[in-house]
């Protein structure tokens, strides 16, 4: 996926998340639609998917910082490319894109989760 655009949205189940993963779509952009309920998640994929758009799902808790990890590592491994741009929106309020690595990003937002902000991930 060369030079494509790659937003994960965490929450993308449903409510404002959902929509924000449905409106980056809209706007060219691949979704890795984030939840905790594949069958949810693949119903974001599906109506994105049949409005033209391109994405998939990926599963995670990140009430678990085990899953948080793997969730990161999987991206990171999966997406890493110098000329894609990795989008984390880990609150839907934050509707602004940063460009940022997604593995280093998931983990501090899980660190943060987990034991407060300001502390260093494990």
């Amino acid at each position: 996926m060369p030079d494509t655009h790659i937003a994960l949205v965490t929450g993308a189940t449903a409510g404002l998340g959902r929509a924000v993963a449905i409106a980056l779509a809209e706007r060219g952009m691949h979704v890795l639609v984030h939840g905790r309920d594949a069958a949810r998640a693949a119903a974001v994929v599906t109506q994105i998917v049949k409005s033209g758009g391109s994405a998939e799902v990926v599963l995670a808790d990140l009430a678990s910082l085990e899953q948080a990890r793997k969730l990161a590592d999987q991206v990171n491994a999966e997406h890493h490319s110098s000329s894609a741009d990795q989008v984390v929106v880990r609150s839907p309020a934050a509707l602004c894109p940063l460009r940022i690595g997604v593995a280093d990003r998931v983990r501090e937002r899980a660190s943060e989760t987990h034991q407060g902000p300001g502390t260093p991930g494990q």
